[in-house]
C-alpha cells in the first residue's frame, strides 16, 4: 500500500512539473509580447491549478524571482504572494536593495515595489548604515530619489534629504555646512529627475550668492558624477534666467511682501472662522454619535418587529387554513342560498299578485272618487240656485223699503192699513227664518263637503305613496328581469363561442326575445353586448328577414351609436350587417335607410388600429353595395370609399384585409362612373397592384384584383 501511494505521489510531482515548465513558458511569452494570460490550456481542473500553486509555493527558483512576481501580479494569488514576500527577504539582504528595485521597475512588477517600498521604510537606517546607496550609479539613484518623493512626498522629506546627503558624501561630493543646511531647509523637491537637479543646482547658487561656497567648490561639485548627465548648456542656460529673473523677483518680492501681510491677516480671520466651524463640526460629530447609538437601538427594535413579523406569518397562515375550511362552508351554504331564491322567486310571484289586487283596488277607489266629484258638482248647482233665491229675496226687501217710504209719506192712508201690514211684517219674518234656517243648513252642508275634500286628499296621498312603493318593487323587479336577462344572453354567447358548456340557459334565446330585451334595456352596455352578439349568430343562417321585420337592423344601429367606444359591439354588429345584406335587397335598402352606412364608417374611423372592426366594415359595406346604386352614392358620399383604402394602407400585410378591400373596391365601383374616379383619384387602382404583388399565392386577391383593375383602367 504505502509502495502504490509513493509511487502516485512520484506520477503527481512529475506532472506538476510539466505543468510548472509549462507555466514558465507561457510567462515568458506573456512578458514578452504583453498579452493577457489563458491558463485554460494548461489547468483542466481547479484542483490541479490548486496543487500547482502549491508546488510553486515550496519550489520556487530564486534565480527566476522576476517571472513569480510577474505571474503573481497576473493571477493574483495572495497565498503566493505571502511566500514570495516572506522568500525575497533573504534575497534582499544578500543583494542590493536598490539594485532589486530598479529590476521591479524594469519589469513593471508593483507586487514586488510594493516589497521594497515597505522594506526601505522599515530598514532605511540600516541601509544607510551599510552604504548600499554609495554602490548605486547616478541613473539608479535618481530613479530612486523620483520614486521617493512620487510616493512619500513631503511625509519623508528627511529621509529623502538624508539618501541625497549620504550618495553625495560617499561619492565624494565637497560640500560645507551651509550647503547641507540650505539642502536641509529646502522642500521643493519634485517628481521627477531633472527638477532634482534643478533644485540642487539652485542651491548651489544660492550658496554661492551668500559667498558661503568658494566657485572651486562649485566647480569641483559640478565634475561628479551627479552632475555628469547633465547637457554642456544646462547650467550656463540656467544661470542666465536666474540672474534676468533675480532682479526681476526683487522687485516683485517687496509688492509680494506687502500682499502677503494682507493675505496673512485674511488668513488669520478665516482661520477664526474655520475654528468656529470645527467647534460646530465637533458639535456635529457628538450628534451624529447619538444619531448612531439611536440607530442601533432602531436596528433591534427593527429584528424584534421581524421575529413579530414572521409569527404573524405563520398566524396567517393558520388563519389561511381556517379561510379555506370556511370557503368549503360558504359553498355548502350557496347551494342552500340557491335553494332559498328559489323560494324568493315563488313569494316574489306571490307579491305580483298581491300588486294586481291592489291594482284592482286602486281602480276601484279611482271609480268612488268619480263618484264624489259628482257628488260635489250636485251640490255647486243647488247653492247656485240658493244663491239666485236670495237675490230675489234681496229685490223684494228693497220693494219693501220704498213701500214703507211711501207708508211714511201717506201715514193717514198707511194707520188704516197698519194692521194688514203688521199681518204682512209676521209672515215677512217667519220668512226670513226660514232663509237664515236654509243658510244655516249650507253652511253645515259646506262644511261636511270641505271635510270630504280633506278626506279625498288623503285618500289621494296614501295612493300616491302605495304608487311609489309599486314603482320601487317594479324597478326593483325590473333591475332582477335585467341581471337575468343579461346572464341568459352572457351564458348563450359563452356557449356559442365555445368558452363554456354544460350550463342550463333559464330562458330560450331567439330574435324576437333578443330585441325586445335590447330595446328595453338600451342603456345596459353588456345586453346591448351580447345581443349584438347573438343576432350575429342568427345572421349565419337563414334569419335576415326575419331579423328585419322585428326591428332588428336599427336596433343594432341604435346600440352601435349608444356604445361609439365599446370594440366588441362595433365588431359584433359590423359581422352581423355582412350577414344581413347579403341576400336581401330589402335587407340592404334598410341599412342604407336606417342611416347604417355612415356608422359602419365612423366605427372603422374610431378603431382605425382594430383589425378585426377594418376587416368586418370592408366586408360589410361591399355586401351593402352589391346591386343598390344608392347604397354605393351614400358610401361615396359619407367618405366610405377613403376609409377603405386608409385600412389597406394601413394594414398591408394583413390578407383578408386586402382581398375584402379589392372585393369593395369592386362592388362599389360596379355601374357607378363617380365611384371609379373617386376611387382612381385615391390611387385605389395602384393599391389593388400593390397587394397583389404582396400576396402573388392569393387566389381570391389575384383574381378579384383583375376584376378590379379592368374595370378601373377602361
Amino acid at each position: 500500500m504505502n509502495n502504490n501511494n509513493n509511487n502516485n505521489n512520484n506520477n503527481n510531482t512529475e506532472n506538476l512539473k510539466e505543468l510548472y515548465k509549462l507555466s514558465i513558458k507561457e510567462i515568458d511569452n506573456i512578458l514578452l509580447k504583453e498579452q493577457s494570460l489563458n491558463f485554460s490550456k494548461i489547468y483542466q481542473t481547479q484542483k490541479q491549478f490548486t496543487d500547482f500553486t502549491i508546488y510553486c509555493e515550496i519550489n520556487i527558483n530564486h534565480q527566476e524571482f522576476e517571472k513569480y512576481f510577474k505571474f503573481a501580479d497576473i493571477i493574483r494569488l495572495e497565498k503566493l504572494k505571502i511566500k514570495i514576500e516572506k522568500e525575497i527577504e533573504p534575497i534582499i539582504n544578500q543583494n542590493n536593495i536598490f539594485e532589486i528595485f530598479s529590476k521591479s521597475k524594469e519589469i513593471h512588477s508593483n507586487f514586488l515595489l510594493e516589497i521594497c517600498q515597505n522594506f526601505i521604510l522599515k530598514n532605511y537606517n540600516n541601509l544607510l548604515q551599510k552604504k548600499e546607496i554609495s554602490k548605486l550609479k547616478t541613473n539608479e539613484f535618481l530613479n530612486i530619489i523620483d520614486f521617493l518623493i512620487s510616493n512619500f512626498g513631503r511625509d519623508q522629506t528627511n529621509l529623502i534629504q538624508e539618501i541625497i546627503i549620504e550618495w553625495m558624501k560617499n561619492n565624494k561630493i565637497n560640500f560645507n555646512q551651509s550647503f547641507q543646511e540650505e539642502l536641509e531647509l529646502n522642500s521643493n523637491l519634485k517628481s521627477n529627475s531633472n527638477s532634482i537637479k534643478k533644485t540642487i543646482y539652485e542651491i548651489l547658487i544660492k550658496i554661492q550668492e551668500k559667498k558661503q561656497m568658494t566657485k572651486e567648490e562649485i566647480q569641483k561639485i559640478e565634475k561628479t558624477q551627479l552632475f555628469q548627465l547633465f547637457p554642456s548648456n544646462f547650467f550656463v542656460d540656467l544661470l542666465d534666467e536666474k540672474m534676468g529673473k533675480l532682479k526681476s523677483i526683487s522687485e516683485n518680492l517687496t509688492q509680494k511682501e506687502t500682499k502677503l501681510n494682507q493675505k496673512q491677516q485674511k488668513l488669520n480671520q478665516k482661520q477664526q472662522t474655520l475654528e468656529e466651524k470645527e467647534n460646530q463640526v465637533n458639535q456635529n460629530k457628538t450628534q451624529l454619535q447619538k444619531r448612531e447609538h439611536d440607530l442601533n437601538q432602531n436596528k433591534t427594535q427593527l429584528e424584534k418587529r421581524e421575529q413579530k413579523i414572521q409569527e404573524k406569518e405563520n398566524h396567517l397562515n393558520q388563519k389561511q387554513q381556517k379561510l379555506e375550511e370556511k370557503e368549503n362552508d360558504l359553498n355548502q351554504n350557496k347551494t342552500q342560498l340557491q335553494k332559498k331564491e328559489n323560494e324568493i322567486n315563488q313569494k316574489q310571484q306571490k307579491v305580483n299578485e298581491k300588486e294586481n289586487e291592489n291594482l284592482q283596488k286602486e281602480n276601484h277607489l279611482n271609480q268612488k272618487q268619480q263618484k264624489l266629484e259628482e257628488n260635489q258638482n250636485e251640490i255647486n248647482q243647488k247653492q247656485q240656485k240658493l244663491d239666485k233665491k236670495q237675490q230675489k229675496l234681496n229685490k223684494k226687501q228693497q220693494k219693501l223699503e220704498e213701500k214703507e217710504n211711501q207708508v211714511n209719506q201717506n201715514k193717514t192712508q198707511l194707520q188704516k192699513k197698519e194692521n194688514d201690514l203688521n199681518q204682512n211684517k209676521t209672515q215677512l219674518q217667519k220668512r226670513e227664518q226660514k232663509i237664515q234656517e236654509k243658510e244655516n243648513d249650507l253652511n253645515q252642508k259646506k262644511q261636511k263637503l270641505n271635510q270630504k275634500k280633506n278626506e279625498n286628499l288623503q285618500k289621494e296621498n296614501d295612493l300616491n305613496q302605495s304608487k311609489i312603493e309599486l314603482a320601487k318593487r317594479e324597478n326593483k323587479v325590473r333591475i332582477k328581469e335585467e341581471r337575468k336577462i343579461q346572464i341568459n344572453l352572457q351564458n348563450f354567447r359563452e356557449q356559442k363561442e365555445g368558452k363554456i358548456s354544460g350550463i342550463k340557459v333559464e330562458e330560450e334565446i331567439n330574435i324576437e326575445k333578443t330585441i325586445q330585451w335590447m330595446k328595453e334595456f338600451q342603456l345596459n352596455e353588456k345586453i346591448q353586448q351580447n345581443g349584438c352578439f347573438i343576432l350575429h349568430n342568427f345572421s349565419v343562417g337563414d334569419h335576415e328577414i326575419e331579423i328585419r321585420k322585428k326591428e332588428g337592423i336599427s336596433t343594432i344601429i341604435k346600440s352601435m351609436n349608444n356604445f361609439p367606444n365599446n370594440q366588441d359591439i362595433q365588431n359584433y354588429s359590423c359581422q352581423a350587417f355582412i350577414n344581413i345584406s347579403a341576400n336581401s335587397d330589402e335587407n340592404q335598402i334598410e341599412i342604407g335607410k336606417k342611416d347604417g352606412i355612415s356608422t359602419i364608417i365612423k366605427s372603422m374611423n374610431n378603431f382605425p388600429n382594430n383589425q378585426d372592426i377594418q376587416k368586418h366594415g370592408i366586408w360589410a359595406l361591399s355586401n351593402i353595395a352589391i346591386g343598390n346604386n344608392e347604397n354605393k352614392i351614400e358610401i361615396r358620399k359619407k367618405e366610405g370609399i377613403s376609409t377603405i383604402i386608409k385600412s389597406m394602407n394601413n394594414f398591408p400585410n394583413n390578407q383578408d384585409i386586402q382581398y375584402k378591400g379589392i372585393w369593395a373596391l369592386r362592388n362599389i365601383s360596379f355601374n357607378n362612373k363617380e365611384n371609379e374616379i373617386e376611387i382612381k383619384r385615391l390611387n385605389g387602382n395602384e393599391l389593388t397592384k400593390k397587394a397583389m404583388n404582396n400576396f402573388p399565392n392569393n387566389k381570391d386577391i389575384q383574381k378579384n384584383g383583375n376584376w378590379t383593375l379592368k374595370r378601373l383602367e377602361k
